[in-house]
């Protein structure tokens, strides 16, 4: 037994189970994405936190995306409280002043729950073509300020307990 309570043949089994979640988040992007930046480069990442942002588990692709998802989640929590938290919500962030790594990673965020109490995370996070900036590519050598580089989306509803939140994705689809 660990001081956990797990023993370690159970630990390591939950392990990779979790692991391999990871994993199959990731060929699910691949696989449905229509970005050659997925399929051939896979510059995304996908992992599973705990109830207070910690990460547990991560896949293989490109680790310094999801490293600083801990810092999106602790601002998440922040903004919204749990009680503002809901099965079905799904949270959108590229922000880098929040966690963000730069404005085409963006990240997409879903609590899991148990018996209605909020038990995990499951988040990814990819690099995306273009988020609207100055410049296409929304990479530009002349911006002198983050907002010429694109959106800047800080922990957005982008599901609302399992509805599209219809406002934001008509601003969003209207901006880039």
């Amino acid at each position: 037994m660990t001081r956990h309570g797990i023993d370690r043949v159970t630990l390591g089994i939950l392990g990779n189970v979790l692991h391999g979640i990871t994993r199959e988040m990731g060929v699910t992007m691949r696989r449905t994405s229509y970005s050659n930046i997925f399929n051939e480069g896979y510059d995304y990442t996908c992992g599973i936190f705990d109830a207070g942002g910690r990460i547990i588990v991560q896949d293989e692709h490109v680790p310094i995306l999801i490293a600083s998802m801990e810092l999106t989640l602790e601002r998440l929590l922040e903004m919204y409280g749990r009680d503002e938290i809901n099965p079905g919500d799904i949270f959108i962030q590229n922000d880098p002043y929040h966690g963000g790594c730069h404005l085409p990673d963006i990240a997409l965020i879903k609590p899991i729950f148990f018996e209605d109490e909020l038990v995990l995370w499951i988040a990814n996070r990819g690099h995306h073509i273009d988020v609207g900036g100055h410049r296409p590519g929304s990479f530009s050598g002349d911006s002198t300020d983050v907002i010429q580089e694109g959106l800047r989306m800080d922990c957005l509803k982008f599901y609302d307990r399992g509805v599209r939140n219809e406002t934001f994705w008509r601003f969003f689809l209207d901006n880039v």
